[in-house]
């Protein structure tokens, strides 16, 4: 391994050692993914070796490390009319600390790191990591990206979870709090600034304008979080088949590495090898993954490891639905959906996705979080715009 500075050494050496690293191929920022369903925890840089294998079909590439483990890195070949791949050590001190923030959270804003609120309480809660759900540089499509997110947040779009207009750096907070199950930043700290500047880095890496507004950012290539199937709100998942099949197809292999959806922790750094998928290391009930849907386009997009799209859109439901059913930190979700819509009056509970089960539920509707979780959700989205029409009208019965 060719060093690129201390810092390069040093990171790739301890990424490697928990099944994580941030690579370069030719000068440029790559990505590993490891056998983990929401990717890696990335945490440094190194100089990789080239690819070997095929390309995959959301403009991946798959290879190997310099120890022979398998990796998936972005293609920057396949993305090169729309994306250019850069050095992360080429670029300014404060979006390389960004990074760090971004990519080694356990150890700089995390439990592990000496970064911490004015008042002492740990930004970052989570063991987990930002690119534990932004895979890799945050630059992958259908790998919740953040290439768009500074023209995206420049409207100050409604955020209905909890009943605010917000910007970027109110969303970095939200996903502090809904994914990390954090404390949020002071917006004009060091922190939080050093973060945005790694984001606007991000977004600077793309060369197609057309990507860059605020109303063209989905016609990027992949959506920020994939589609599992056009005609998902007709299906249900299958959590007892999706149990059997978590296990056959390999899931368990790496998640329950320190129990049964726990992921492999180690006990040296406190950060998991693969993101936990529940129980107290997991994601929170907060979090967009709590979508089973949501979480069955990401499994379809990527996983089984090294086999991304091979799996049937009932097996990724089927599989979600069992992940979803499993118990998780609560975090603030108990507070969201709870006030009314500015511009109606009427219940943000109405509003929000059929497949979101956490936080407040209209009073009356009918219907249990195990359906909101395993659907269908048809009927979910029905009755809340059939509810809707008649509150505005006031004909809704007693």
């Amino acid at each position: 391994m060719k060093a690129n500075g201390g810092r390069a050494q040093k990171h790739a050496s301890a990424c490697h050692q928990h099944g994580h690293s941030f690579r370069l191929e030719r000068g440029f920022i790559m990505r590993t993914i490891t056998s983990a369903l929401l990717a890696t925890l990335m945490c440094g840089i190194a100089n990789a070796t080239s690819f070997s294998g095929g390309s995959s079909a959301d403009g991946q590439a798959l290879g190997l490390d310099g120890k022979g483990d398998k990796i998936v890195v972005p293609n920057c070949e396949e993305n090169a009319t729309w994306l250019q791949c850069r050095n992360i050590d080429e670029a300014p001190q404060d979006v390389i600390d960004g990074f760090s923030y971004t990519h080694d959270t356990t150890n700089t804003i995390g439990p592990n790191g000496n970064i911490k609120n004015p008042d002492g309480s740990t930004i970052f809660v989570s063991p987990n990591a930002c690119t534990s759900c932004h895979f890799g540089s945050a630059q992958t499509p259908g790998g919740n990206p953040v290439y768009q997110s500074p023209d995206k947040y420049t409207s100050l779009p409604y955020f209905r979870s909890f009943n605010y207009n917000r910007d970027l750096k109110d969303a970095i907070n939200d996903c502090i709090k809904n994914c990390g199950g954090g404390n949020v930043i002071d917006k004009d700290s060091d922190v939080m600034n050093k973060i945005v500047a790694y984001i606007n880095w991000v977004r600077d890496s793309v060369t197609d304008p057309a990507m860059k507004t605020s109303t063209g950012w989905r016609t990027m290539p992949g959506e920020a979080m994939p589609i599992v199937d056009p005609n998902w709100k007709t299906m249900s998942a299958n959590a007892t088949r999706g149990k059997a099949l978590y296990k056959d197809r390999g899931c368990s292999s790496c998640h329950d590495a320190d129990g049964p959806g726990m992921g492999k922790l180690r006990s040296d750094e406190g950060r998991p090898r693969v993101p936990s998928l529940w129980g107290r290391r997991a994601w929170t009930m907060g979090a967009a993954y709590i979508q089973t849907p949501n979480l069955a386009g990401v499994i379809r997009n990527h996983m089984p490891f090294g086999k991304p799209g091979t799996l049937k859109t009932q097996d990724a439901l089927d599989i979600a639905g069992y992940i979803n059913l499993q118990a998780r930190p609560v975090a603030y979700s108990g507070t969201m959906f709870c006030e009314n819509d500015p511009v109606t009056n009427l219940p943000n509970t109405l509003f929000k996705p059929a497949a979101w089960w956490s936080g407040c539920n209209y009073p009356t509707e009918p219907f249990s979080n195990r359906q909101r979780i395993l659907g269908p959700w048809a009927a979910i989205e029905t009755w809340r715009n059939d509810k809707i029409q008649c509150l505005k009208t006031g004909t809704c019965e007693p």
